[in-house]
């Protein structure tokens, strides 16, 4: 991502999600703060055509975004 990048040496502000911001900070000399205002939570998802239910890279995708969400915190 450039967000982290645009900030640094700068008195810019940028928002994103807490887990690359964490994950960027290990690179950047970058300050993190907690959101002024709340902020509703984010939900990804994954959409697909009915006609793929059955598409051997659509199973393999769904197993793997599934595999990996399960380890998130």
């Amino acid at each position: 991502s450039w967000l982290p990048q645009a900030v640094v040496g700068t008195r810019r502000l940028a928002m994103m999600h807490q887990m690359q911001a964490k994950h960027f900070a290990k690179f950047y000399p970058i300050e993190l703060h907690p959101s002024p205002v709340p902020i509703s939570p984010i939900r990804e998802v994954v959409q697909w055509h009915a006609i793929r239910d059955k598409d051997p890279g659509v199973i393999w995708l769904r197993g793997l975004l599934t595999d990996q969400s399960r380890k998130l915190p």
